[in-house]
């Protein structure tokens, strides 16, 4: 009883948040797993498109001021950390086991879409550490499941440079809304080793070539066959207004009163 009433305070008095458009319990597995990939994949897809290429090429701090690809890194944070909310708004911990298993069947119906950028911010605010340390309603997530999400979490591994998940993007298996981190990594790499400042950018600009020729073949992708859900895209926009900082700290802490 205490700790419930402590998570209803961290929930409600410490941390308000109220542009964080947490879904109500039955209503969110209701809702197939597959609708929200697809409301999510038409979205993250209509925001990669509008991303130029020239974007991508600019200084790191230059490229983080593009409106385009603030907009679309918006979205990666804000569904990561919309993820985090809504398991930790959950006060018992078979009904935190049921979101789980239902962000899980999202992250694999995202990865059957190819959409590797909402796929790994789901699966980077399950192993986010106020989510991870659940233990118990971990344990009440089947065992089907958690081997789905491993499996998941093995693709996009930092190992060997994200080799796994590079392999995956290139664009000889298909289109995808791939994870900009990986190219932009790159980017940052190329301009510490040579620094537009050199008189020659010959040899800066043909690795950056290199680096992001896959992007406009990718920006190509196309789902027009599905369908459009205007209240299931509304809950999954991201919020303006809302402001993240601290949001790991205050997150981690209803982590803890949920399960000492």
């Amino acid at each position: 009883m205490a700790a419930q009433k402590a998570w209803y305070f961290f929930k409600t008095k410490i941390v308000p948040v109220p542009h964080v458009k947490v879904p109500i319990a039955g209503f969110f597995t209701d809702v197939e797993a597959r609708i929200y990939a697809e409301q999510l994949t038409l979205a993250d897809a209509a925001a990669f498109k509008t991303i130029d290429i020239s974007e991508l090429k600019n200084h790191p701090f230059e490229a983080e001021l593009s409106t385009n690809l603030e907009h679309f890194t918006a979205r990666f944070n804000y569904l990561s950390d919309w993820t985090v909310r809504t398991i930790l708004a959950q006060s018992c911990s078979k009904r935190r086991a049921a979101f789980l298993s239902h962000f899980i069947d999202i992250a694999e119906a995202l990865h059957r879409l190819r959409n590797v950028h909402s796929q790994f911010s789901i699966i980077s605010a399950l192993t986010s550490a106020p989510i991870d340390r659940l233990k118990l309603s971990w344990s009440r997530v089947p065992k089907s499941r958690r081997r789905t999400f491993q499996n998941l979490c093995d693709l996009l591994s930092w190992e060997g440079n994200f080799k796994k998940l590079r392999e995956y993007m290139d664009p000889c298996h298909g289109h995808c809304i791939p994870y900009l981190g990986v190219f932009l990594k790159d980017v940052y790499g190329i301009h510490a080793a040579h620094p537009p400042r050199e008189t020659d950018n010959e040899l800066r600009l043909s690795k950056m070539e290199k680096v992001l020729s896959s992007i406009p073949f990718h920006q190509t992708v196309a789902f027009d066959h599905l369908k459009v859900w205007p209240n299931i895209q509304h809950l999954l926009e991201p919020c303006l207004e809302l402001d993240t900082k601290g949001m790991g700290s205050s997150a981690f802490m209803i982590s803890k009163e949920l399960e000492p």
